[in-house]
């Protein structure tokens, strides 16, 4: 079962965060998984509002980076949304790592 983890973003400002991975409260090695994730207004909705950029930690082999430009974080007009990140092993099982609310701070100087 993936956490649940809410996340907050400035609007028009880029997001960065760190998403530590643990099994049994022991580290997992995440080096040898591909990533995804996405931001949706609802579960439902077809449109994708972002898609993160997802890097492994070159130090950490459980830490995953995840970031969205100022850019797609300016397109995030509605104050909340949901996400989740996603790891694919080799034989393209897929398991999610975390799920939450997005919640957008609007932008005011422009």
């Amino acid at each position: 079962m993936a956490s649940h983890e809410d996340i907050y973003i400035d609007q028009g400002a880029v997001y960065t965060a760190e998403v530590t991975v643990k099994k049994d409260n022991v580290d997992f090695d995440l080096s040898a998984y591909t990533f995804s994730g996405q931001i949706r207004k609802t579960v439902g909705n077809s449109t994708v509002a972002a898609t993160f950029d997802i890097n492994t930690d070159s130090q950490l082999s459980n830490v995953l980076e995840i970031s969205l430009t100022n850019t797609q974080t300016s397109a995030l007009t509605s104050r909340r949304y949901v996400y989740d990140i996603e790891a694919t092993d080799s034989d393209g099982t897929t398991y999610r790592i975390v799920q939450g609310n997005v919640v957008v701070s609007p932008n005011v100087t422009r």
